[in-house]
């Protein structure tokens, strides 16, 4: 947003600290011809949301930097969301008709007795910005129960040498997932979307919703017809999968890196292959992913070059994804294909 800047900083769970400790479950068993597990898992969130904390008022600098200031006035949360979204402040002061008179002085005037960033001509008050601060958090718990189904499919022998496919189920359900939303109220008889909609108290910017994940998927031992010198069989797996979220509307996909909102059923097909090549030496496999929602698509080629016995395995490994401009993940990394090379040593 114009005349502010943002200080971002990470929570996250202490490495060594039993009360930020995982836990999980599982019981396995064979029913109906098929192997089963019920599982529940007590641990942390995978992707932060983002939490307000306040902001500084950095006096005697227009540009948002501390170093160049004259002092740092730090603000609590109250207080910063008032001098934000409150009457007279800095969203109705920015929200004014642009190139007309500034009817609303800047908060950063009448709070602090600093120039008006939209006034005409040097001001003889000091120059004056602000820094939001901003922390994406980690620290929420993930509370999850789930089952598994595997079952290989006798009855459905086919192909070069008879091979049957593998069916596999899993379906898990996560209790109280955290969420940036996208409409919030600010408490001063308004609604926030968008960035300012993460420069409000937590308490109603974070939201909680119920997630069911369910997959499909099938594995299959592909001998390829008419290829007689093949030694072993290439290994695929085709996999769907559907993430339902309970009340989607409005909740933000990764805020503040993907804006997008959150699909009530996001649905991924995924197709995964390897195989070895050269006596089991050059090991190759690909991995297909495409996101329905959001026009994505992502590749990634793995060569593992194994002709160096057990204790040096090099690796080449290239990444490319397309997909909705701030989409997540696709979007994301479209205008960056990655390409790494890798050397595992065992001893």
């Amino acid at each position: 947003m114009p005349f502010i800047g943002a200080n971002l900083s990470e929570k996250t769970p202490s490495d060594f600290s039993f009360s930020d400790a995982e836990f999980a479950l599982r019981l396995g068993f064979e029913a109906l011809g098929a192997q089963w597990t019920l599982n529940g898992f007590y641990g942390q969130q995978d992707v932060p949301v983002v939490e307000f904390t306040g902001m500084d008022v950095v006096i005697g600098n227009a540009f948002s930097d501390p170093r160049q200031a004259v002092a740092t006035v730090p603000l609590d949360l109250p207080t910063s969301v008032f001098a934000i979204q409150g009457p007279g402040g800095y969203m109705e002061y920015l929200r004014q008709i642009p190139g007309g008179p500034p009817f609303i002085p800047s908060p950063l005037t009448t709070l602090f007795g600093c120039n008006d960033p939209l006034a005409l001509g040097p001001g003889e008050l000091p120059d004056c910005s602000v820094n939001g601060n901003f922390e994406l958090n980690y620290d929420y718990r993930q509370k999850m129960v789930g089952f598994s189904m595997t079952r290989d499919m006798m009855e459905l022998k086919f192909g070069r040498k008879d091979v049957s496919p593998v069916l596999r189920v899993e379906m898990t359900y996560e209790f109280d997932k955290p969420f940036n939303s996208n409409l919030v109220p600010t408490g001063f008889g308004s609604l926030e979307s968008g960035t300012p909609a993460l420069v409000t108290d937590p308490a109603v910017a974070i939201v909680e919703r119920d997630v069911w994940s369910t997959m499909i998927g099938v594995d299959y031992f592909l001998w390829v017809p008419y290829w007689d010198s093949q030694r072993k069989s290439i290994f695929t797996s085709l996999q769907f999968f559907n993430i339902r979220t309970e009340d989607a509307d409005n909740l933000l996909a990764q805020a503040p890196y993907a804006f997008v909102g959150v699909p009530t059923n996001h649905n991924y097909l995924t197709f995964l292959w390897n195989l070895e090549l050269m006596q089991e030496r050059l090991f190759i496999e690909g991995l297909s992913i495409w996101d329905f929602e959001n026009d994505g698509f992502i590749h990634r080629q793995r060569i593992d070059f194994n002709f160096f016995g057990d204790s040096i395995r090099p690796r080449f490994e290239w990444i490319t994804a397309s997909g909705d401009r701030g989409s997540v993940p696709a979007g994301l990394l479209r205008h960056s294909d990655i390409v790494e090379l890798s050397l595992t040593v065992q001893f």
